[in-house]
């Protein structure tokens, strides 16, 4: 009868004959030396042979149920900047959280807790970064929340044979779509307006990060900067999200498909969107006030009626 022998270095798995119980050799994979459990013995990770932090997630869920936990599994990353007085490493990897029995509800409850948690973490994180208590995110100097006034005036100039002063924004024409500044008409009733820093003809987007802009895009909501949104190349994706991460440490979240990193505190978010490298498309750089930005979301007109 064989034996499944799970490797503590690389968490290779793999059987060998009965014979060879109590016996160790080398992993096939890696090299590590491997002990075979003896007949009827526990295997290698009940006996905690194979560290936790070690373990596959299928490890992990084979030997939770063999005791019949229920549990949660997470995978953390280690802090962006190491401590170089520690002589201890960062921890990173999956790390299992013993629960009771998990019901749809507490499941919720749970995942409604953590996700609580990192919001009030990202917001520390961004106090002890910038000295804001209030957890609103800004790109350089630009607050989300700002006046729209102090916002026109920190960034006025104006342009030599034009005789127009900047920044452009979608309320010195009102009740028109301007798509430069991905203005609509139904903005102006809704109390939105939208800036930017250039004029198109400039070619002379903000960089951010060092990283050239093909746009940046400043959105108020009654007057209060409630969203920033860039756009810039995919292949420079890794720069920003390096320097964001620099600045408000381990994001909150982050998916593969599509790939979308996700900063949050308790009332503000940050989404670097990846774009497409063949055929090109921009990644979208994102910041919000979230509760103006459901405000703005409401005022979006309903079209049901022209159907």
């Amino acid at each position: 009868m064989p034996i499944t022998v799970t490797c503590p270095d690389c968490s290779a798995t793999f059987e060998v004959n009965d014979s060879f119980a109590g016996r160790s050799g080398k992993c096939k994979k890696c090299g590590a030396k491997v002990t075979v459990p003896g007949i009827g013995e526990p295997s290698l990770l009940a006996t905690n042979l194979l560290s936790l932090t070690k373990a596959s997630p299928g490890q992990m869920i084979a030997e939770l149920a063999r005791r019949k936990i229920s549990a949660v599994l997470a995978y953390s990353d280690p802090p962006a900047e190491e401590d170089a007085d520690s002589n201890t490493k960062p921890r990173r990897g999956l790390h299992c959280l013993k629960t009771g029995d998990l019901t749809n509800e507490n499941v919720c409850h749970l995942f409604g807790q953590l996700a609580e948690q990192a919001k009030q973490e990202q917001a520390r994180r961004l106090e002890e970064a910038t000295g804001d208590t209030t957890g609103l995110y800004a790109l350089k100097d630009d607050r989300l929340g700002m006046d729209l006034a102090e916002f026109k005036e920190n960034h006025r100039r104006e342009i030599p044979g034009l005789g127009k002063s900047m920044p452009w924004c979608s309320d010195e024409m009102p009740d028109k779509e301007i798509p430069a500044l991905r203005a609509e008409a139904w903005h102006t009733g809704a109390q939105i307006v939208s800036c930017r820093l250039d004029m198109p003809a400039e070619n002379d987007s903000p960089p951010i990060a060092g990283v050239a802009t093909e746009s940046v895009i400043y959105r108020f909501l009654d007057g209060k900067l409630f969203q920033i949104e860039a756009l810039f190349s995919t292949q420079e994706f890794t720069v920003i999200q390096q320097s964001l991460r620099k600045k408000y440490g381990s994001p909150t979240s982050e998916t593969q498909k599509p790939r979308i990193v996700t900063w949050s505190s308790p009332t503000s978010t940050i989404e670097l969107t990846f774009g497409s490298v063949r055929p090109p498309r921009p990644a979208h750089l994102h910041f919000r006030y979230d509760q103006l930005f459901d405000d703005a979301v409401k005022r979006v007109p309903d079209n049901s009626d022209d159907i």
